[in-house]
């Protein structure tokens, strides 16, 4: 009986970590190209959901604790398009230092 249990343990893990990962990977993708808004798509989408399961929800202390965890993934998304943005405005501005240095 131990065994099923941990076997559905790495089951369900799996299916909650493999999207999570692809998720993330998507979001670095989007954040690294040129256009600025592509970085954006999936907070907004993961902000808008949250909305959405804020709507089911009738209590306020209840309604509170579901927005704050279900925009988790949209703080995390969030956290990569600021921190790639960062990396690439400090990589342009070094290409124009060396530009100007010519």
């Amino acid at each position: 009986m131990a065994m099923t249990n941990s076997v559905l343990l790495w089951i369900l893990l799996m299916v909650w970590l493999v999207p999570f990962a692809l998720f993330i990977l998507l979001q670095i993708f989007l954040c690294r190209k040129e256009n600025k808004w592509l970085g954006l798509i999936l907070p907004a989408i993961s902000f808008l959901g949250s909305l959405v399961f804020l709507l089911q929800v009738t209590e306020v202390r209840a309604m509170i604790l579901s927005f704050l965890v279900s925009n988790i993934g949209t703080v995390v998304y969030l956290l990569i398009y600021v921190g790639i943005r960062r990396k690439k405005k400090k990589n342009s501005d070094m290409d124009q230092m060396k530009i100007k240095d010519l």
